[in-house]
């Protein structure tokens, strides 16, 4: 697996995100035709689904972490199946930040087929309600907006720094993991179970400010 691409799918995934999200969300006041409340329905869906690739990335951060801790905890026995085990999660890591690229994805095309479907809607005699509706929620979502893609860009740059430590550990472990090997680079460990830390607060941040661009659209209906 190219460890930097793998970040950069993450990193991608995220700008992504925070570019697309909001558009559906900001448009689901309109009520027209039942092909406009699909569309509607699969953004919401697509959304939810974003939100839980952050939830399953936060716990497989706290993965990854609890294997950094068995690998240097001197009560491991079988440091071989530790070290394993280290670079399962190493690579969990890694398949989640496509995970959340795939829901990207999917939030991008439902949001643009929304986008499409609510604009002709609102071209229609009398849709200038909905059309001021929409207005009304885009002036109330842009300050939590901008706080999201904030927050966003924090995020990715802890994801960027603790992948890279945990690369690095793979590397030189992988040369050999013995007791005074371990003890040697606990000083690495311990940085990249800060990190790790970090990270999880960044995506902590993250679904907080999601969380409340959602509840703003929601009020302003």
């Amino acid at each position: 697996m190219k460890n930097n691409s793998d970040g950069m799918l993450f990193v991608r995934s995220f700008r992504q995100v925070a570019l697309l999200c909001a558009a559906p969300l900001i448009l689901a006041a309109l009520t027209g035709c039942s092909a406009t409340e699909q569309k509607s329905g699969a953004a919401k869906t697509a959304f939810r689904n974003f939100q839980k690739s952050l939830d399953k990335m936060d716990m497989r951060v706290d993965s990854s972490i609890r294997a950094l801790d068995r690998l240097q905890s001197p009560k491991t026995f079988d440091r071989d199946d530790a070290y394993q085990e280290f670079v399962t999660e190493y690579f969990n890591v890694s398949a989640d930040a496509a995970g959340v690229r795939e829901n990207a994805y999917f939030m991008r095309e439902a949001g643009v087929e929304y986008f499409i479907i609510a604009q002709k809607e609102a071209k229609k005699e009398g849709a200038e309600k909905d059309a001021a509706a929409v207005k009304k929620q885009m002036d109330a979502a842009r300050p939590q907006y901008d706080q999201l893609q904030q927050s966003l860009t924090s995020a990715r740059d802890i994801y960027k720094a603790y992948q890279g430590e945990l690369a690095a550990l793979s590397k030189q472990f992988a040369k050999g993991h013995s007791a005074d090997q371990i003890a040697a680079a606990s000083s690495q460990i311990n940085s990249a179970k800060a990190r790790g830390a970090d990270l999880k607060a960044a995506i902590k941040k993250v679904q907080d400010d999601t969380n409340a661009l959602q509840h703003i659209l929601e009020k302003t209906k």
